[in-house]
């Protein structure tokens, strides 16, 4: 057999005649195979498109978008109910945030909200008088005398037996008369759990439907990975600040910049998906 030549510099031989052939056919049919694969990813990718689609599969993904945006827009609506003028600042503010996380650590619960969220369902003369019990110290015979008319006459109706936060007695009401140190630990916990397992499902769903949309070219393929993946990385950002805030005051900067990214990557998704499944029924 005759050898095609020797390496000098190790004096070992080189292949064969018949090894180089060979070796040349397995790289040229590895290199056929890979162009197979890659061509078959982009069939792959021609189908996985709105306008590929059933138009069961669009009416469906399309009454999803409708649903899951609409959703959306009333959980923005509860948070700007829940939080707008906390801090004696109209509307959602930093302040706000802060106290819901942070606290008010100069002042307690009670007048903290009385000062602000709760301010509208007692008279001036009735958040005086419940202020001035509050820091001569809170005892029960004042709390039974005149503060427990005030908080039958106003507060029931959102903080009954039944409520998230009940002051139906005096037990209750005084743990709200402690300084304001923003969300408890085990508070925090339940609701960071349950924004994790109902959110992530949100976005996993928002995200699958946006892998059907056209964006960006085939060399910009990673446009379209951020726009997919955004939602749920600025969410996981967004509820692990929260335990940042809790602990320093200017953590709610985190909360607040993190949640505005989460909220334009969904309606980004939500957006593009809609508007191409609109067109995809009239091309």
């Amino acid at each position: 057999m005759t050898q095609v030549g020797l390496d000098n510099t190790r004096d070992v031989p080189l292949l064969s005649a018949r090894e180089v052939g060979h070796y040349q056919f397995n790289n040229n049919r590895k290199e056929k195979a890979e162009m197979e694969d890659k061509n078959r990813i982009d069939e792959i990718g021609n189908i996985l498109r709105f306008d590929k689609l059933p138009v069961s599969f669009r009416l469906l993904f399309l009454v999803t978008v409708t649903c899951l945006s609409v959703g959306f827009v009333f959980n923005l609506t509860q948070i700007w109910e829940s939080h707008s003028g906390e801090g004696g600042i109209f509307g959602l503010s930093a302040e706000s945030i802060r106290m819901q996380y942070y606290g008010k650590r100069d002042s307690s619960i009670l007048e903290s909200k009385l000062k602000t969220t709760m301010g509208g369902f007692a008279t001036d003369a009735e958040k005086e008088t419940i202020i001035k019990w509050i820091r001569s110290g809170a005892d029960e015979a004042k709390y039974n005398s005149e503060i427990k008319p005030i908080t039958e006459k106003n507060c029931m109706v959102c903080h009954g037996q039944e409520s998230f936060r009940p002051l139906i007695g005096y037990k209750e009401i005084k743990e709200v008369t402690n300084i304001n140190n923003g969300m408890g630990f085990k508070t925090l916990v339940r609701v960071s759990h349950i924004h994790f397992n109902g959110m992530t499902f949100l976005f996993f769903v928002s995200g699958l439907i946006t892998c059907f949309a056209r964006i960006g070219s085939k060399k910009l393929k990673w446009v379209k990975w951020i726009v997919i993946i955004a939602p749920m990385i600025a969410m996981f950002c967004d509820i692990m600040s929260w335990n940042l805030a809790r602990e320093y005051e200017n953590g709610v900067y985190i909360v607040i910049v993190s949640g505005a990214v989460m909220t334009a990557a969904f309606f980004t998704q939500m957006s593009i998906s809609a508007y191409q499944i609109i067109r995809s029924f009239f091309v």
